[in-house]
C-alpha cells in the first residue's frame, strides 16, 4: 500500500505489515483501523469498474455507482460516456434517485431546491437567481464536478484521483490477452448482486481461487481434471480423469458434453447454451478410435463449430482454437 508511514510505533501499519509473504496478518481481514486505511488511501487511488456499455445504450441513461459513501453518476452524452460527483453543487444533494435512469429530456435536477443540470453537468437553472451575488453563479462553479474515467473492455472505470496511472497502465499485459478474445463484445445476459457480511477481501479471495474446488465444486474438477489436478495433484485420486479408457468413445464423448451441460445449468453460464446446442450436434461425428485423441478431436471440432456457428449468427467472436 502507498504512502504507509512504518516509522510510526505502534500504528495499524507496523502491526499489521506482511514480514513473511506465506502468512497475512488475520487483521487485515477484520481490524477497522486497517480497513479504514484502505478506504483512505486504496479505494481513492484504484481503478473501479462503475458500469457497462450496454447499460448505457441511449443518450441520457445513466448509471449510480457508488463506494464507501461516495456516489458517482455515468452517463452517455451526445459527444460519449462522462462521469461526475453526485451532488448538487448547492447544499450536496444527491441529483439522482435510484440505481439507473434516463434524463435526456429534463437533466438531473435537485430534489432539493430544484437546480438543474445537463448531461453536460452544466447548470441551467438556478431557482431565485436574483438573491445570488454574480460571482457565485459563475459557471465554473456550479458546474457538476467530473470525475476522471476511462472505457476499456466494454466497462466504464473510474478513478477518484487525478494522478494515479491510466487504467491501461495499471491493467499492464493482461489488456492483451483479454482483448485477444474479443472482450469488447462480450454483453451481460444477467446481473446478481447480494450484501455480504463480510471484509471484502474474503469474499473477492475466495472468487479468485481454485484451491477450494475440490471440496466445493467437486463438479467443475470432473469438467477440467487437467486444470485442477495439475495445478493441486492428484491427492484425492485424481477425480475426474479427463478420458475413462474402459469406456467406448462415444461413451466418453458423451461423458464430456454431460460436463459442459453441468457448466452451463449448474454454473449459471460457464457455458452458453448456444454453445451446448453446438456441443449435441456433434454427439455423433467420426472420432479415432482412441478415447484420449477421440476426446481432443471432439473438444477441437467443437471450438471450430461454435466459432463458424456465432460468426454466421452475426457474433464477432474469435476464433477459440486459434
Amino acid at each position: 500500500m502507498a504512502d504507509m508511514d512504518y516509522t510510526k510505533p505502534n500504528s495499524v501499519e507496523d502491526s499489521l505489515m506482511i514480514t513473511n509473504p506465506a502468512k497475512i496478518p488475520a487483521g487485515r481481514y477484520y481490524d477497522a483501523s486497517f480497513f479504514q486505511l484502505e478506504a483512505e488511501r486504496m479505494w481513492t487511488r484504484a481503478w473501479q469498474m462503475a458500469a457497462r456499455l450496454e447499460q448505457l445504450p441511449n443518450i441520457g441513461d445513466w448509471v449510480d455507482y457508488t463506494i464507501l459513501g461516495k456516489s458517482i453518476i455515468i452517463v452517455r452524452t451526445a459527444e460519449g460516456i462522462k462521469a461526475f460527483h453526485n451532488h448538487c453543487r448547492h447544499r450536496g444533494v444527491p441529483l439522482t434517485d435510484g440505481p439507473y435512469g434516463n434524463c435526456k429530456n429534463k437533466g438531473f435536477i435537485c430534489p432539493f431546491h430544484g437546480w438543474r443540470w445537463n448531461l453536460e453537468g452544466e447548470c441551467t437553472f438556478v431557482y431565485g437567481k436574483h438573491l445570488f451575488a454574480e460571482e457565485m453563479l459563475d459557471q465554473s462553479e456550479l458546474s457538476l464536478r467530473t470525475c476522471r474515467s476511462e472505457i476499456w473492455g466494454g466497462c466504464v472505470f473510474i478513478n477518484f484521483d487525478e494522478t494515479a496511472p491510466s487504467f491501461r497502465e495499471s491493467i499492464g499485459p493482461v489488456a492483451e490477452r483479454l482483448e485477444a478474445h474479443g472482450v469488447d463484445n462480450l454483453r451481460a445476459e444477467w446481473w446478481y448482486a447480494t450484501v455480504l457480511p463480510a471484509n471484502w477481501k474474503i469474499a473477492m479471495e475466495a472468487f479468485m481461487e481454485g484451491y477450494h474446488v475440490m471440496k466445493t465444486h467437486p463438479q467443475l474438477q470432473r469438467t477440467v481434471p487437467i486444470l485442477y489436478n495439475s495445478r493441486y495433484g492428484s491427492d484425492t485420486g485424481g477425480i475426474g480423469a479427463p478420458v475413462d479408457p474402459s469406456l467406448s468413445v462415444a461413451e466418453n464423448i458423451y461423458a464430456q458434453y454431460r460436463h459442459l451441460e453441468l457448466l452451463n445449468s449448474g454454473m449459471a453460464g460457464m457455458v452458453h447454451e448456444k454453445e451446448l446446442a453446438i456441443a449435441g450436434q456433434l454427439l455423433d461425428m467420426p472420432l479415432p478410435d482412441d478415447p484420449t485423441q477421440a476426446v481432443q478431436a471432439w473438444y477441437h471440432a467443437l471450438q471450430a463449430q461454435i466459432t463458424k456457428q456465432l460468426h454466421a449468427a452475426g457474433e464477432n467472436i474469435p476464433d477459440l482454437n486459434e
